[in-house]
């Protein structure tokens, strides 16, 4: 059974218990992909899906799974250089 199969149920039954959206990712060179997730219906609400792609340097799952890598493991996820600057609340 593919993983995200495995996962929704219990992504489901977690986001009704605590009432937030959850989900699933990897991490994949310098970006997190979505392999699953349940979303909480509000105003505001973000539209991401499984296969979605967002940086890992600016998104909170990619810094959560960064933070489980070691300082060499993350620089070269990330890039030994300097981070190309990104304008004030950008993704």
């Amino acid at each position: 059974m593919p993983l995200p199969q495995i996962v929704q149920p219990f992504l489901d039954g977690l986001s009704e218990r605590i009432g937030q959206s959850t989900s699933v990712s990897i991490l994949d060179g310098a970006e997190i992909v979505y392999i699953a997730r349940a979303a909480q219906r509000r105003v505001m609400s973000i539209a991401l899906m499984a296969g979605s792609r967002l940086s890992a340097r600016c998104t909170s799952m990619g810094r959560i799974m960064r933070a489980a890598l070691s300082k060499a493991e993350a620089r070269e996820v990330l890039g030994a250089g300097p981070l190309p600057a990104r304008p004030p609340r950008a993704p």
